[in-house]
């Protein structure tokens, strides 16, 4: 006979499941998520601002999951409240722009560079141009362009 094999035992750990999140109009840790059982909707609430939604609530759904479709539907713009939507400024949000192309020679360091020139001259926009190249072409380039704004 062979020798006799050892019972794998697995643990299974409870889920964590939230209770409180933060609003996006008003940054307050307010945002709560009410389900009933045997319904098909949740509501999410926040308690700060008054900003409320029915969510569909799905089977595999859990208190995050209602919350990320609240969060985005305001994101969206597809939700309208009663709070002031002074903190909910799409224009404040920051966009992130990459060149990439694994060939060199082929203008991206110029590209980038012209770019958030243009962005920041004649759109007065805020630019952070990160050279992540370790030619580091674009940090010379910008050197010298300052340096002649100098002098």
């Amino acid at each position: 006979m062979g020798k006799r094999r050892r019972r794998i035992v697995k643990k299974v750990m409870p889920k964590k499941s939230f209770k409180i999140f933060q609003c996006p109009i008003c940054n307050e840790q307010a945002v709560i998520v009410n389900h009933e059982k045997d319904s098909d909707y949740a509501i999410v609430k926040c308690a700060s601002c008054g900003t409320s939604m029915n969510v569909r609530w799905y089977r595999s759904y859990d208190n995050v999951d209602t919350y990320s479709e609240f969060y985005d539907t305001i994101m969206e713009g597809r939700l309208y409240t009663n709070a002031p939507l002074t903190k909910l400024n799409k224009d404040h949000f920051a966009k992130i722009v990459s060149f990439i192309n694994y060939k060199g020679g082929v203008g991206k360091t110029t590209l980038a560079v012209e770019i958030s020139a243009v962005l920041a001259q004649h759109y007065n926009k805020k630019v952070l141009l990160i050279d992540s190249d370790p030619q580091t072409n674009a940090t010379f380039y910008l050197m010298e362009r300052w340096l002649r704004m100098l002098i």
